[in-house]
C-alpha cells in the first residue's frame, strides 16, 4: 500500500466514525422524555390516504402540537386509548419524546398523559 491509499484508508474511517456518533447522538436526543404540564386545547385523527393507519394529534395551548402513535422503541402499544382519554379543556402532565419538524411535517410523541392536579 502506498501513502495516498493509506492516507484515503484513514479519512474514510474517520468520517465513518463522525457519522455514527452523530447519529448516535441525535437518536439519543430525539428519544430522551420531557414532561410537561399542558391544556389540551384541540384533537383530532385523520386517515392516511390509502387506509393503512392515521395520524392522531393533540393541540395544547401552551405546549404546542402533539401526535400520540404506538412506539416500538418506549415499548408503547395502546395509542388509541391515550387519544381517546385526552378531553378537550383539560390539563394533564404530558410525558412525550421527539422534535418538531415544520418540514417533515412531524411531532413530538406523547407516550403517557395524566390529568394534572387542579
Amino acid at each position: 500500500m502506498n501513502a495516498s491509499t493509506i492516507t484515503k484508508a484513514a479519512v474514510s474511517a474517520v468520517v465513518a466514525a463522525g457519522i455514527l456518533f452523530g447519529g448516535a447522538v441525535s437518536c439519543r436526543n430525539y428519544y430522551a422524555e420531557e414532561t410537561q404540564t399542558c391544556t389540551v386545547t384541540g384533537k383530532d385523527r385523520t386517515r392516511h390516504a390509502k387506509g393503512s393507519g392515521s395520524d392522531m394529534r393533540v393541540y395544547t395551548s401552551d405546549c404546542g402540537t402533539f401526535e400520540i402513535s404506538d412506539s416500538v422503541v418506549k415499548g408503547r402499544w395502546r395509542s388509541a386509548d391515550l387519544f381517546g382519554a385526552m378531553h378537550e379543556g383539560h390539563r394533564y402532565v404530558v410525558v412525550s419524546f421527539g422534535y418538531r419538524n415544520g418540514f417533515l411535517s412531524s411531532f413530538p410523541t406523547i407516550i403517557s398523559a395524566t390529568e394534572a392536579p387542579a
